[in-house]
């Protein structure tokens, strides 16, 4: 279990860093990061992946993808039906809006079909 929340992380970590999902400006991506320059690339990196690489555990070599990404039609069929199912609770975690609960299963398409983004 511990190996899978860590490979999530990875890739998560790997995502952003390749579609460099950072508000304002681009920011270019050395060839490596690693324990030497992670600390640059904190804000990048979700805290468990960047212990990782500044322990030295994980070595993140970005990138760029040669296709375009897409979800399955069925992904995005799916996402539209959760709207309105989702919040956000006051502590940052997902909540069934019926509930106000954390769901306890996993759920297929994006939870939110429009994310609108602020400054804080």
């Amino acid at each position: 279990m511990k190996i899978n929340m860590m490979f999530s992380c990875f890739m998560l970590s790997l995502l952003i860093l390749l579609f460099n999902f950072c508000p304002g400006q681009a920011m270019e991506l050395p060839r490596v990061i690693d324990k030497t320059n992670c600390a640059q690339y904190k804000d990048l990196l979700v805290p468990a992946m960047y212990r990782a690489v500044e322990k030295g555990d994980f070595v993140i070599s970005p990138g760029n993808i040669n296709f375009q990404y897409k979800h399955p039609d069925s992904f995005i069929a799916a996402g539209n039906k959760n709207a309105g199912k989702f919040d956000i609770s006051s502590e940052g975690d997902l909540i069934e809006k019926n509930t106000g609960k954390v769901p306890c299963y996993n759920i297929y398409g994006y939870p939110f079909r429009v994310i609108l983004f602020f400054e804080q």
